[in-house]
């Protein structure tokens, strides 16, 4: 078995470039650094290095054995924050969009029985969360494709925009997002992928972007600006109507 340090001087010597380097970074002598790939070379039983006067090389095999050291060495970082994350009496759910958040925790807000946390989460770090156990449950807009994870749709969102009777839409049946470029609209700033929907559609249109939800109400109760709104916020609406 490879100990652990042969792995971070293998790593580490990537960096560096340089043994006095390698041997400065990780507070030990260029010669101990030296014997540690030597020894690491003749473990593994394949040459690993291309020995020139001044200088040391990688050969194609070493620089395999970088990338699979840099990822055993990962996954060992990761173990403990994985075991001890797992071990939590609580169901964490992350989501790359707010609604499902919203919507859930809604839901357990008077449920005793389990303990619901929620996590924003970006776009791009749903995979890494599920198998670090940092989040039991990822709601995101795209498909995770990995063999330990279970990936299924559950809901499809829709845009849809609130206009009161004073608004010049009001009386058109259908509405287009070219009609809605010259509008201005107050938007509240945590929207997930809606945001870039938005700007990409109406780029003309001016958004009045709240972060306050208490501010981001009253304006919406005061004002005659629409407002965005999903099937699943006007469901999430509903649901507190009836509590």
């Amino acid at each position: 078995m490879i100990e652990n340090y042969l792995l971070e001087y293998l790593v580490s010597f990537e960096e560096n470039k340089t043994l006095s380097k390698t041997a400065s970074k990780l507070n030990v002598s260029t010669a101990t650094i030296s014997r540690g790939l030597q020894k690491l070379e003749k473990q593994v039983g394949v040459k690993l290095f291309i020995r020139k006067p001044q200088r040391i090389l990688f050969t194609p095999a070493g620089e395999n054995a970088v990338k699979l050291a840099k990822k055993i060495l990962k996954d060992q970082n990761d173990f403990i924050p994985a075991i001890q994350n797992f071990a939590q009496k609580e169901i964490i759910v992350a989501s790359t969009i707010p609604s499902p958040l919203l919507l859930l925790k809604n839901k357990f807000r008077n449920n005793s029985e389990y303990i619901f946390t929620s996590t924003p989460l970006k776009k791009g770090k749903a995979l890494s969360s599920l198998l670090s156990h940092q989040a039991d449950v990822i709601f995101t807009t795209t498909k995770v494709n990995n063999e330990q994870v279970k990936s299924l749709p559950i809901a499809q969102e829709k845009l849809f925009i609130k206009i009161t009777k004073y608004n010049p839409l009001y009386n058109q049946k259908t509405v287009n997002f070219s009609d809605l470029n010259t509008h201005e609209f107050i938007v509240f700033n945590d929207i997930g992928i809606w945001k870039e929907i938005i700007n990409d559609k109406i780029p003309h249109a001016t958004f009045l972007y709240q972060n306050d939800p208490e501010t981001f109400n009253e304006l919406v109760k005061k004002s005659n600006f629409p407002i965005f709104r999903t099937n699943l916020s006007l469901k999430l609406e509903q649901t507190k109507k009836l509590h």
